[in-house]
């Protein structure tokens, strides 16, 4: 159960995240505190559940590289993006997220927002669902041409849900329903029975996410946890990893309750090796600590298909769980292993998992579905059976707290996985470097969505990992690319981007000017994004050009651009004949 001053952290998380996002147009917004914490609190949520978001100013609503996220909110185009949408209707949705996961299937995220300026222990109800029902209406209703002289935004979002949506489209859509509230407590019980016939109606999923889980998001890692389990000698091999290691590293055939024992935020439980019956009574009511979450390879934890595979495989064939699951990695500072009589005690001190937080958080997922209350010894037993007779594999590897072998374990191990490329290369030792590097200036690096710096106490900018490889990349010479083809900068073009020996040094000179640039921008008769800034970057860096005149050249690129189809700015500066258009103006005539 969250606290006061968990809600006292994600206010002013909020507050501070958004101060970094507007920098100086805040203070000329002259925002309240409640309404700077409540916007904040929007750019938080979107961070931490979608990952770092593109350019938010962009009003061309256009999919690239599949995907599309549009803040909808009226209050906050209003006063935040100053757009004068009055007689606006959102509908009770605050955020669309579009994303496409194949040429057949489509994640379809929508966001309904409750900020609370006090802390209060209230629930998600059925009142606070209905605001966003309307959307739906309109969504799955027949017209598929909302006119977009009328309610803009909206209508604009939900004509190109509509393409998803209709009887004739060849998507799967995945429609999920975020109710995000800084209340304490998700969808009161009451509402349950009305979410399935929604879910039946409309064939959405409706989630909350209130302050446990947010709280979650959160790296606070606790440096002294402990825990440690007695298990069967054939359940274990021992092994020395390497010439770093002092003490064994193990693999483990472990029972599952052993797993949510070791791995539950409760502070005595973990360390209780083989506890009574009566302990695990209240095993529906353990939550997991996720600051055992390592780093940054991990993103929300939802109700993915990977996930619901875990819990039915839990709930309908336990016996084949660890036939079926790919198992759980940890690093540890210490482990010791104690042989007895048949058996080994184990203990852990500072450990963390790099791989299977999924499938870890998944079995806390099923334990907290099920209900102990008011059951007999009998039942009792016979409902934890799953867990108690079900195995799952777990790697332990003793790595020293300093060395660079943790990071590359985590990358390896999760290299398979659906984490993506640039989560797997936050952890490298180069991205560790420039944080560190730009920590000296003032600069959050944001090597993880969410991440405000904290260390930090007067920052002056804060830059995330994919907008820098952006700036690196285009200024090489490839603006067209780096909006385009942003996948393919944490993969096929990383060891470009980011080479061993990178300059950091050149990094910030990169990064500063960028800014510079958006500024000038901002001062100029035209209307800015970071597309149009990645431009002017190359120019500026590849053509030695100023940054006014540079502005004036891409501004007339772009007005005398012609292609077959109307297109708009944002889709003309991902296209490789933009580019050429532009390079032979800057060749003919400057």
């Amino acid at each position: 159960m969250a606290t006061l001053n968990d809600y006292k952290i994600v206010r002013d998380n909020s507050k501070k995240l958004i101060k970094l996002l507007l920098k100086e147009r805040l203070d000329e917004l002259n925002l309240d505190d409640i309404n700077t914490a409540r916007y904040g609190f929007y750019h938080l949520i979107m961070e931490n559940v979608l990952g770092f978001q593109a350019d938010l100013e962009n009003n061309d609503f256009e999919i690239i590289e599949g995907k599309l996220t549009q803040i909808i909110d009226v209050n906050y185009l209003n006063k935040i993006r100053d757009l004068n949408f009055q007689q606006m209707d959102d509908y009770g949705i605050d955020i669309v997220n579009i994303s496409e996961l194949s040429s057949s299937e489509v994640d379809i995220n929508l966001f309904n927002f409750k900020y609370r300026g006090n802390f209060s222990d209230g629930h998600i109800g059925d009142r606070d669902i209905n605001r966003s029902i309307k959307f739906l209406e309109i969504l799955f209703a027949d017209d598929n041409n909302l006119d977009e002289s009328v309610n803009t935004y909206t209508h604009k979002i939900l004509n190109i849900l509509k393409t998803y949506t209709n009887s004739e489209s060849k998507y799967i859509c995945n429609i999920t329903l975020y109710m995000v509230s800084n209340e304490n407590n998700g969808i009161h019980e009451n509402s349950l029975h009305y979410i399935e016939s929604l879910k039946k109606l409309y064939n959405v999923h409706i989630k909350s996410i209130t302050l446990d889980e947010i709280m979650g998001f959160y790296d606070y890692r606790n440096q002294n946890k402990r825990a440690g389990f007695i298990i069967p000698q054939e359940d274990l091999i021992s092994f020395n990893l390497d010439a770093q290691t002092t003490s064994l590293s193990l693999i483990v055939k472990l029972p599952i309750n052993e797993l949510i024992r070791i791995t539950c935020d409760n502070s005595d439980f973990p360390n209780e090796k083989n506890p009574l019956f009566e302990k695990w009574k209240n095993t529906h009511k353990l939550k997991m600590d996720q600051s055992l979450l390592y780093d940054n390879v991990r993103g929300f934890l939802g109700k993915t298909p990977y996930n619901k595979k875990i819990i039915d495989t839990l709930k309908e064939s336990p016996d084949n769980f660890f036939l079926f699951n790919n198992g759980v990695t940890m690093i540890a500072e210490t482990i010791e292993s104690v042989r007895q009589v048949n058996k080994f005690d184990v203990s852990l001190s500072n450990f963390q998992i790099v791989n299977g937080g999924q499938t870890v958080s998944s079995i806390f997922t099923f334990i907290n579905s099920i209900e102990l209350d008011n059951k007999s010894d009998e039942e009792i037993n016979s409902i934890l059976t799953p867990i108690f007779t079900s195995f799952v594999l777990l790697r332990l590897y003793k790595v020293p707290t300093n060395s660079d072998l943790k990071n590359l374990i985590a990358e390896y191990t999760n290299s398979q996985n659906s984490i993506s490329d640039m989560n797997l290369k936050s952890i490298s030792k180069i991205q560790i470097q420039i944080e560190q590097h730009l920590k000296q200036h003032n600069i959050i690096y944001a090597r993880k969505a969410g991440d405000i710096g904290n260390e930090i106490e007067n920052p002056e900018l804060r830059i995330d990992m994919a907008e820098l490889a952006q700036i690196i990349y285009a200024s090489k010479g490839n603006p067209e690319k780096v909006s385009s083809q942003k996948k393919k900068l944490f993969n096929e073009f990383y060891s470009d981007i980011f080479p061993d020996d990178l300059n950091l040094d050149t990094v910030l000179e990169l990064i500063k000017s960028t800014e510079r640039i958006k500024m000038d921008y901002k001062s100029s008769n035209y209307s800015v994004s970071d597309q149009k800034a990645f431009y002017i970057l190359h120019m500026v860096k590849n053509h030695n050009l100023e940054i006014l005149h540079s502005i004036d050249i891409l501004e007339y690129a772009l007005r005398t651009f012609r292609s077959s189809t109307a297109l708009s700015n944002t889709r003309k500066l991902i296209q490789i004949k933009f580019k050429n258009h532009l390079e032979d103006i800057l060749q003919n005539n400057y």
